[in-house]
C-alpha cells in the first residue's frame, strides 16, 4: 500500500522531505527489528509472540516508540518467530537459511525479500548475529571458547573466534573475562 500522498500540483521540496522523512522510518525501523531480536536472544528466546512493545521501551526509547508506530503486527511477529526458531536451533551446525524459510513456510525468495526489508540483515547475517548475541551471554557466564562454540552451533572454534572479533572488537577469551 501507499505510505503517503502528495495532491498535486507539489512542490519539488515537500516531495524530497516526504522521501527522507519516509527513509528515516524504515530506517529506525530496521535498527528496531534487529534491536528486538537481540533482545529476544539476552531473554533467552522465552518471550512471546504476543507480548507488547512495552519491555522494549528501554532499548531505546525515541527509536521505539518511531518505530512501533508505523510498525504492523504480523511484521513484528514474523521477527520474533524468526528469532525464536534460530534460538531453538543454535546448537546445530546444519542450521541454514532453507531449514529457517521452512519453519517459517515460506519460499526462500520472499523471507530474503521480508527479513531484508524488515532488518536490513539478510538470513544468514542474522542468524550468525544471533549465535553470536548468545555465544557473548554464554561467555559472560565464565563458559569456555570452545563449549560456546559448539552451543552456538559453530563446528570449528577458530571460525568461530574470528567472527566474535568481527562482531564484538575483541577475542573471546578476553570477552569473557570483561
Amino acid at each position: 500500500g501507499a505510505d503517503d500522498y502528495i495532491p498535486k500540483p507539489f512542490s519539488t521540496e515537500i516531495l524530497k522531505l516526504k522521501v527522507q522523512g519516509l527513509i528515516d522510518n524504515r530506517n529506525r525501523q530496521r535498527q528496531f527489528f534487529m534491536r528486538q531480536a537481540i533482545a529476544q536472544v539476552e531473554a533467552g528466546g522465552k518471550r512471546d509472540d504476543n507480548e507488547s512493545n512495552e519491555n522494549n521501551e528501554s532499548i531505546d526509547n525515541k527509536n521505539v516508540t518511531t518505530a512501533s508506530e508505523t510498525m504492523a503486527e504480523g511484521d513484528r511477529r514474523f521477527i520474533m518467530q524468526a528469532t525464536r526458531f534460530v534460538l531453538e536451533h543454535l546448537d546445530e551446525p546444519d542450521f541454514n537459511i532453507n531449514l529457517l524459510c521452512h519453519e517459517m513456510a515460506m519460499s526462500r525468495t520472499l523471507f530474503y525479500s521480508r527479513l531484508k526489508s524488515l532488518t536490513g540483515k539478510g538470513p544468514q547475517e542474522f542468524i550468525r548475529i544471533i549465535r553470536l548475541q548468545k555465544a557473548a551471554e554464554l561467555l559472560k557466564e565464565g563458559k569456555s571458547v570452545t563449549d560456546v562454540a559448539a552451543e552456538t552451533g559453530f563446528v570449528n572454534t577458530k571460525y568461530f573466534s574470528s567472527l566474535f572479533k568481527k562482531q564484538f572488537g575483541m577475542q573471546p577469551s578476553k570477552y569473557s573475562g570483561k
